[in-house]
């Protein structure tokens, strides 16, 4: 199925200058953000796009930044296309809002994409990069004699019946202490005829695995990122990935793939 992305109405860059009360550059912004100042008489209107604050912010910014201090052009990184512009995330956003040292303030990894080229990288090569990290987080938080075999089960067994069991584990991992004991022994039973196993036989780390499981089939962005140890590494990888794969020319003045994931 073909996934949509909604085109932006406005653009994605709208290239306006923030300055410091003493005339220096510390970030370009929307024009939204510059209309949220003016309103609040927080900041004096200098041209079109240039705004001076009246007040001394707290920090310089991205003062001395050449990345977030450069005009950046709204066209299609890969192509060059400037029409049906969407928002690309670098790190894909289910992943990104886990992640709380990069989900705010940070649009380094932020890019524009045509609906085509976007469409193309989602299919072809994101899809494969968030399905290996799943699978290298379960093999490393899991004994092979844990998981060996269980992805098989999907087509030797009925999917469905796969897909069941790890909500079982998932609910029970979740809602013990309001399930009656019936519920309890219910689930219980069906993970451990799956796994071949009797209830004595069902250990408390069957019941994790199988719902860690789940949260890996059903939301990978947050399992991905709560089992991430090495952020800077995940981060280095998705940039990696969307440069190899798509080789844009386009990409903003300044981008750089080793980037401080942190605007410190």
């Amino acid at each position: 199925m073909r996934k949509q992305f909604d085109a932006n109405k406005k653009p994605i860059y709208s290239n306006c200058r923030m300055l410091s009360p003493t005339n220096v550059l510390i970030a370009m912004c929307g024009k939204e953000k510059m209309d949220w100042y003016l309103e609040r008489d927080l900041a004096e209107k200098m041209d079109e796009k240039i705004f001076r604050l009246k007040f001394i912010p707290k920090g310089n910014g991205h003062d001395g930044d050449l990345f977030y201090l450069s005009e950046k052009e709204n066209k299609c990184v890969v192509c060059g296309s400037t029409g049906n512009l969407t928002k690309h995330h670098v790190v894909p956003y289910c992943v990104r809002r886990h992640l709380d040292a990069i989900k705010h303030h940070n649009n380094h990894d932020i890019i524009p994409l045509c609906d085509k080229c976007h469409q193309k990288y989602e299919t072809l090569y994101a899809k494969f990069l968030k399905e290996k990290i799943v699978k290298e987080i379960i093999d490393r938080l899991f004994s092979p004699e844990m998981v060996e075999g269980l992805p098989d089960k999907i087509h030797k067994k009925n999917k469905k019946e796969y897909i069941q069991v790890l909500k079982d584990a998932s609910a029970l991992m979740t809602y013990t202490d309001v399930m009656s004991l019936k519920r309890i022994r219910l689930l219980r039973k069906r993970i451990a005829d799956y796994l071949g196993k009797t209830d004595e036989e069902l250990s408390p780390d069957d019941i994790v695995m199988l719902g860690d499981m789940f949260a890996g089939v059903y939301d990978r962005g947050r399992f991905i990122a709560e089992n991430s140890s090495d952020l800077k590494h995940l981060v280095l990888r998705w940039r990696e990935n969307f440069i190899k794969s798509m080789c844009p020319k386009f990409m903003p003045q300044y981008w750089d793939v080793n980037k401080s994931i942190t605007l410190d």
